[in-house]
């Protein structure tokens, strides 16, 4: 009995096995543009192309949505105002001093005024005219269009943006290209990324990652690491992770299983470990932060 325990430590310790990290994947289009909101606004008007639910296709620089902005529109008036108003009195004080009587003993004087108040105006105008075209900047970027050629993914889109205020730098649609490249994206919990790291560093290749569809788990499919994430974010569901791009061929995936945002269950090959290390290392990870540290 006691040699049988002992067998079985020793195989624990030395008897080799394939070490994979897991994580929670996506298959997604490799390009893939967000369209933002450039500044506070209400959402006056959507593309018709919107109006399709069928993941309608764009055209870069096709114009998806238009807002409108009380404030920009009340600044726009204002200094439009004021412009008018500077240049007529301008031209007014360009006029009386074009016509000062030389015969009165304070012309020189009165020359010299209008003079300054002429320089004031056109510095006033200059000033004005810069902050117009500042306005009318801001005016055209109410108009909010695609990047790229591809697909609107974001599902019912004018019932989720109609005639709704916005915040600036807030993300309205999503466009992706496809019929381009895809990858795969997977959220690797943040406590075994160092995993993938070590890896990297002792088989000096492309780490190998074997993934299936959650909608096809018979079908295997092959992928390599094409990039690690160099900071940690936060997902409601998984917690810390750090987001894994592997790249793979789709040609050998069917057409009807490439889904933007479709759920993939991924392995990552990270060579081998002893089989003990590979059935516990999660359990002592727990034991590690929540009881010994």
């Amino acid at each position: 009995m006691l040699g049988t325990l002992i067998a079985a430590i020793v195989a624990l310790i030395v008897v080799p096995g394939d070490f994979t990290v897991d994580g929670r994947g996506e298959l997604q289009p490799a390009m893939r543009r967000g369209v933002f909101a450039a500044s506070d606004g209400i959402i006056a008007q959507l593309s018709d192309k919107l109006l399709d639910r069928e993941a309608p296709s764009v055209s870069k620089d096709d114009v998806l949505i238009e807002l409108t902005s009380s404030t920009l529109d009340f600044e726009l008036t204002r200094v439009a105002g004021e412009l008018r108003t500077a240049e007529r009195s301008l031209e007014t004080t360009r006029i009386e001093r074009n016509t000062v009587d030389e015969n009165d003993p304070n012309w020189q004087s009165k020359l010299d005024q209008l003079a300054a108040q002429e320089i004031e105006y056109e510095t006033l105008i200059e000033s004005l005219k810069a902050q117009l075209a500042v306005l009318e900047r801001q005016v055209g970027e109410l108009k909010l269009s695609s990047q790229i050629d591809g697909q609107i993914l974001t599902w019912d889109a004018v019932q989720l943006l109609q005639n709704r205020p916005v915040r600036r730098g807030e993300k309205l649609l999503d466009v992706a290209d496809v019929d381009g490249e895809w990858i795969l994206e997977i959220r690797v919990p943040d406590q075994n990324i160092g995993y993938v790291h070590d890896a990297q560093r002792e088989l000096k290749a492309d780490l190998s990652v074997t993934f299936v569809l959650a909608t096809n788990p018979e079908q295997e499919w092959q992928g390599t690491v094409r990039d690690i994430a160099e900071t940690t974010g936060f997902h409601p569901e998984d917690g810390s992770t750090v987001l894994v791009t592997v790249a793979i061929d789709r040609s050998k995936i069917p057409p009807g299983e490439l889904r933007p945002g479709a759920t993939v269950i991924p392995r990552i090959h990270c060579g081998t470990r002893p089989i003990g290390f590979i059935w516990f290392h999660e359990l002592y990870h727990v034991l590690r932060t929540k009881v010994l540290f």
